[in-house]
């Protein structure tokens, strides 16, 4: 599954507009995220720089390393593609993507740059380009990520689908396969989902990370996002399993706490506070919201049961096509929720040296009101597994 190129052609025209309205004449982008949202070019970022440029007017050019040409094209929409020789080169990268722009006409205009851009890559922009006025324009892309059309919501119902489905799997591995080490449980829980990808999806868009988990039991779990290891789980601790998956190259995640045998008194307090503090969180997540507002709501429930000292992050966050991506819902952040958005609705409970409580799901912001793309029950009767 991936989206088609009358999608790509329509946030480039968007953007084209949107650079009329600030009378640029182009925008250039460098990074991994933009790039695959406007063109659909998903690949493996790393030393070597790729580009897109959007001129006012015509179709975008893509500059790419010569190893990539012959792959650019297998997906997306790439209708003017330019290679370069490696990286560093007798030419830095970004020096000949200016060289590639001054042929283009584009010497002395006035091109919009995205803020992502290093200090060190926005410095050989201007020394190339000299007579170029750079002007930031991050926002532009930045504010047509933020809703989401019904394609790509699509794409992240279907990756909420494997998320649960990982979840699932954790349970039933852990109530059949003895007491697996974090690591264990973690590897058997991506390779299940990515077996299962590759049977039911055409194509298989296999972003950097295509499923990934975080594993955390007993004590570990009060790290909010600590990495598995060769811990094993055990009877009267809480576990932990936060995972996500990309489908076309949108993601999604399900998170849950269980509890391996009878809960005490405290797990009981504990994780009830934090179910509470989700579902609140997720009734605040409705049109006309601003994300500061609904992130205190979430979180004051947390206080208000007197386990204020054991927050450790904000609600939640954007997804899309990065796993954190604008809105934060966070006290800093005044954005109105809009019909389109997507977030994450994860209030957590982390008590050092005992445990930790968090429950996430992916969830879509329309008129009617917060649709959770993920479903795996909360209740407490449901995440206590009793250990063989």
């Amino acid at each position: 599954m991936r989206l088609g190129v009358p999608f790509y052609q329509r946030k480039v025209q968007a953007v084209q507009q949107e650079l009329a309205n600030r009378k640029l004449a182009g925008l250039l982008t460098l990074h991994y995220a933009q790039i695959c949202y406007l063109a659909g070019f998903f690949h493996y970022p790393n030393e070597r720089p790729v580009g897109l440029f959007i001129p006012q007017q015509g179709d975008p050019s893509l500059f790419i390393p010569r190893l990539e040409m012959d792959y650019v094209h297998e997906g997306g929409w790439a209708p003017d593609v330019e290679c370069y020789t490696e990286y560093p080169g007798l030419v830095h990268p970004v020096e000949w993507i200016c060289q590639r722009l001054a042929a283009r006409g584009f010497e002395n205009a006035r091109l919009g740059w995205e803020e992502s851009l290093s200090v060190g890559m926005y410095e050989r922009l201007a020394h190339s380009l000299p007579q170029v006025e750079w002007v930031k324009a991050g926002d532009i892309v930045a504010n047509l990520r933020l809703v989401k059309e019904p394609e790509e919501i699509e794409l992240m119902q279907r990756a909420a689908g494997y998320a649960d489905w990982m979840v699932e799997e954790g349970v039933r591995l852990v109530r059949t396969g003895g007491r697996p080490s974090e690591i264990e449980l973690e590897q058997a829980m991506v390779r299940g989902v990515i077996h299962k990808m590759q049977a039911e999806l055409d194509p298989v868009v296999a972003v950097p990370g295509l499923a990934g988990a975080l594993v955390c039991s007993g004590p570990r779990s009060a790290f909010p996002h600590g990495l598995p290891t060769a811990r094993r789980i055990a009877a009267g601790e809480n576990l932990i399993l936060s995972v996500a998956c990309f489908v076309g190259g949108y993601f999604a995640e399900s998170e849950r706490t269980f509890i391996l045998g009878e809960p005490s008194a405290d797990q009981r307090h504990r994780y009830e506070t934090d179910r509470l503090a989700q579902q609140v969180g997720t009734q605040a997540l409705v049109t006309g919201m601003r994300c500061g507002e609904a992130n205190r709501r979430c979180l004051d429930v947390i206080r208000a049961a007197g386990l204020g000292d054991y927050i450790r992050h904000r609600q939640g966050h954007g997804i899309g096509i990065q796993n954190h991506e604008p809105p934060w819902i966070e006290d800093g952040d005044d954005t109105l929720l809009q019909p389109g958005m997507a977030v994450s609705c994860e209030p957590g409970v982390y008590c050092p040296g005992q445990g930790g409580y968090r429950i996430s799901d992916s969830v879509v912001i329309t008129d009617e009101g917060p649709q959770l793309l993920t479903h795996f029950p909360r209740d407490l009767d449901s995440i206590v597994i009793d250990l063989p």
